[in-house]
């Protein structure tokens, strides 16, 4: 019977100063483990998928997951702000915040997307953080209001509680904050010239159409 075993040793994985901060002391991946993991991945993929065909293009969806590292780290210097260890709560609080704060990009980048040749490049991802400002607030300060329960709750395992909520708490806001930064950047640093084609022709398109109005109105009048 053959077995699937690999083992890594992770430990210490993460040092600031004095403190040391250990993920996993070894990991072991048995046969009956690598199954539910190679599903994981097939998921990942599979919402990869979607994501592409949401915005028709196979580009868009690593824009999406541009606040991801940023809610790892933020998660990581809450922390170490507060003391706090990371355990099992802690690492699923950061697979959370993968959705949580890809999550806000989707909502920003499919307003850019929708105006992307109808007005100038920088005007639309300007316009598009300001009508998605509201509704990015919003969703965070809701998932704020749920991790404060957790973090200030006395009782019998609460402590594990604490660390998924202040995993949230700082994944979260750093992610939130460095939304309207990072993704705009990024998008303006590698999509400009294909924006410019884009706006080009629809320009001309508008042109056309314009010009066929004018001459089916000028039939008319003869």
């Amino acid at each position: 019977m053959v077995a699937l075993y690999v083992r890594l040793s992770l430990a210490p994985l993460i040092t600031f100063g004095e403190h040391h901060i250990s993920v996993f002391k070894s990991w072991s991946v048995t046969r009956g483990s690598f199954w539910p993991l190679l599903g994981a991945y097939l998921l990942a993929f599979f919402a990869y998928l979607v994501m592409g065909a949401q915005f028709n293009s196979w580009r868009y969806p690593l824009y999406l997951l541009l606040p991801v590292p940023f809610a790892i780290v933020g998660a990581l210097w809450m922390i170490f702000a507060l003391h706090a260890g990371l355990d099992v709560y802690g690492i699923l609080g950061m697979i959370l915040l993968i959705g949580l704060s890809a999550k806000n990009a989707i909502i920003y980048l499919d307003f850019v997307v929708a105006r992307l040749g109808k007005m100038p490049f920088v005007d639309a991802l300007i316009d598009s953080a300001r009508l998605r400002f509201r509704p990015i607030v919003m969703t965070t300060v809701t998932v704020l209001v749920i991790s404060f329960p957790l973090i200030f709750s006395h009782g019998q395992g609460s402590e594990f509680g604490q660390r998924l909520g202040k995993v949230m708490l700082g994944g979260i806001l750093f992610s939130a904050i460095l939304t309207f930064f990072v993704v705009p950047a990024a998008f303006y640093l590698f999509e400009r010239k294909r924006a410019d084609r884009c706006e080009n022709e629809y320009r001309r398109l508008s042109e056309i159409e314009e010009a066929t109005q004018a001459a089916s109105r000028g039939d008319s009048d003869t």
